[in-house]
């Protein structure tokens, strides 16, 4: 099937492209449909502007041939906006572009303090934070084995049970707040798993005030 926006001259659409604003944003539109009117706008346009929010944009709607494309800009920053790539595409479980921003060097995927593996476990996107576990530049014991607590605090079990097999979780560091989760949310599984540390801490408190 011929692109829809083939049928017009380029001197028609530099005259179009004109009336867009120069960061491209106006012309995402065009892009979803058009591969032709994608490639045009990533030689008119600078992406770059409003720090890089069409890679933000792109990664938030999982649209992985823009991503791809997009970082091949050198103007883009693929650590924009505090690392919001990473993270966005790992809180709304787009696997596909996260494998690709993990596959790039430039990108850092421990930015804002590890925040994309941690909305990955409370999303319950399971490869995902299998890959970021794999990824020795991120570390899942941030922010208090944050990653953690909210896995537990949303019933991702399978994600808990990954996390806590990974050396750098200390479990005891929040196993009270994971206990009191999941009583709350009658997950009887972690319940049973987070019971045997909350009990430990509490035999520790107890020696050390005698």
């Amino acid at each position: 099937m011929a692109d829809p926006l083939d049928v017009f001259p380029s001197e028609v659409w530099k005259i179009i492209l004109d009336l867009y604003p120069r960061d491209g944003t106006g012309w995402l539109s065009f892009m979803l449909v058009s591969r032709s009117a994608y490639q045009l706008g990533l030689t008119y346009f600078d992406f770059s502007i409003k720090n890089s929010r069409a890679l933000v944009h792109a990664t938030e709607k999982g649209l992985a041939y823009r991503v791809k494309a997009l970082l091949r800009d050198p103007r883009v920053d693929p650590n924009a906006q505090r690392g919001a790539p990473i993270r966005r595409a790992c809180a709304l479980g787009h696997i596909e572009i996260v494998k690709m921003l993990l596959n790039d060097r430039r990108v850092d995927p421990a930015a804002d303090m590890n925040a994309g593996i941690q909305w990955a476990s409370a999303g319950g996107h399971t490869e995902i934070v299998r890959m970021m576990l794999q990824d020795p530049r991120v570390d899942p014991s941030s922010r208090s084995s944050l990653a953690l607590l909210w896995a537990a605090s949303n019933g991702r079990n399978d994600i808990v049970k990954m996390l806590l097999r990974d050396r750098r979780i200390d479990p005891y560091i929040r196993a009270d707040a994971c206990y009191r989760k999941s009583v709350k949310r009658g997950n009887q599984e972690l319940v049973q798993l987070f019971e045997k540390w909350v009990l430990f801490n509490g035999d520790q408190s107890e020696d050390s005030e005698a």
